[in-house]
């Protein structure tokens, strides 16, 4: 659902270029529809007008293929995302069993899922671990990230949760750091399965202008470290004797 937003000229801040002209289809679908109806638009009736998602969990009982897809943002690249719940109080009741039909639904009908988890291990966070095929464990160079994750690992044993389903991702790599690759692996007890190079500005500038990095960046060493951690999960070998390796890889992945 998108709501209206208000605000105050000397509060105005720069929204992603994606994000307003989100809320000019909004506007006009709402006016187009009012129009049409003679009556205030209901918001799945404004969400399937701008081709925009649905919420899925109050649909699950009724969800089939075409609900599915209504319920999905499709990203021009070729991928789905199914964002949060706008509202706090509607994230909360989500339980446990809604996660475990969503997963279900939604691996019917796409090759790869992936869940951004909370930090947390709600009934709702283990849940989607217990349904997942592999799980990336984001670690930095720093030893409260490393004492952190000795804690979860642990946890994950306690789940029953086999060694090579969870993979060491050294997120934020530096060169600069103290600790190597080596050490962390020496202290976890566990093989680092993928480092990702630090470009925190980059990163920042992605996310506040709605875009994704290989396409604001493309020669920078992340999107090289994002494509082998992709290729690694999924089994596909990495050939860098050809350009845009990492475009290539999401095309084969999702399109």
């Amino acid at each position: 659902q998108l709501h209206r937003l208000n605000y105050e000229a000397s509060q105005a801040v720069r929204l992603p270029e994606n994000i307003k002209q989100m809320i000019g289809d909004y506007k006009k679908a709402i006016t187009k529809l009012k129009n049409k109806l003679r009556r205030e638009p209901s918001n799945i009736e404004i969400a399937e007008e701008i081709g925009q998602p649905i919420d899925i969990v109050k649909n699950l009982e009724r969800m089939d293929e075409n609900l599915l897809f209504s319920s999905l943002y499709r990203h021009p690249r070729g991928f789905y995302v199914l964002s949060p719940a706008n509202d706090i109080v509607e994230a909360e009741e989500v339980k446990e069993d809604d996660i475990k039909k969503i997963l279900e639904v939604i691996s019917g009908y796409l090759d790869y899922v992936v869940i951004d988890l909370p930090h947390d291990f709600s009934e709702r966070s283990v849940a989607a671990l217990d349904r997942s095929s592999a799980i990336l464990l984001i670690v930095q160079q720093l030893m409260p990230s490393i004492k952190s994750a000795q804690k979860v690992l642990g946890l994950f044993a306690e789940l029953g949760y086999p060694d090579d389903r969870i993979k060491i991702v050294l997120n934020r790599y530096s060169k600069q750091a103290e600790l190597e690759p080596e050490d962390v692996e020496y202290v976890l007890d566990h093989q680092v399965f993928s480092v990702i190079s630090n470009d925190y500005k980059l990163m920042q500038n992605c996310i506040n202008d709605g875009k994704l990095l290989d396409s604001s960046a493309p020669s920078r060493k992340i999107n090289e470290d994002i494509g082998d951690l992709a290729a690694g999960l999924v089994g596909i070998s990495v050939n860098r004797g050809r350009s845009g390796f990492f475009k290539a890889l999401l095309e084969k992945l999702f399109l």
